[in-house]
């Protein structure tokens, strides 16, 4: 899943991010980041810092 992702978003999420993404998906956890520019994915919980 996390490969699809990265050929998915490639200009817009490193691998690490996509791996991070594959696992809060399976485990239906929130996705903390501090990206300003994350695409919409289907079912992603999203909690967003600002520093």
């Amino acid at each position: 899943m996390a490969g699809q992702l990265k050929c998915q978003y490639r200009m817009k999420l490193s691998y690490n991010d996509c791996i991070a993404i594959t696992i809060a998906l399976q485990k239906k956890a929130k996705f903390h980041t501090t990206e300003k520019n994350l695409p919409k994915i289907k079912n992603l919980q999203i909690i967003k810092y600002e520093f």
